[in-house]
């Protein structure tokens, strides 16, 4: 099962694959984007002069090029929120 329902309206539905995060849905190359000569760094400890985290992922790279990045690793996480949604409309 893709999902797990908690309890009434509440569904857990985890990232595809094992010990996987959001990040790993974007293709490689969106995650390659430097900004301001730093890299993108996922972890919770990096050094912070030569990568960036999450948030200005989100905002430096993702928001500002939503128009040119490939979603479709994405296509898998989606079609389990909609299965979650599907069961939770025969309850």
């Amino acid at each position: 099962m893709p999902f797990v329902h908690v309890t009434k309206n509440v569904y857990a539905v985890p990232t595809p694959g094992a010990n996987s995060k959001i990040e790993d849905c974007f293709d490689e190359a969106t995650k390659a984007m430097t900004v301001g000569g730093k890299t993108f760094n996922d972890g919770k400890d990096f050094d912070r002069d030569l990568h960036y985290g999450k948030k200005i992922f989100a905002h430096k790279v993702v928001r500002p090029n939503a128009d040119s990045i490939d979603f479709g690793g994405f296509r898998p996480l989606l079609t389990n929120l909609v299965a979650a949604i599907n069961s939770h409309r025969t309850v």
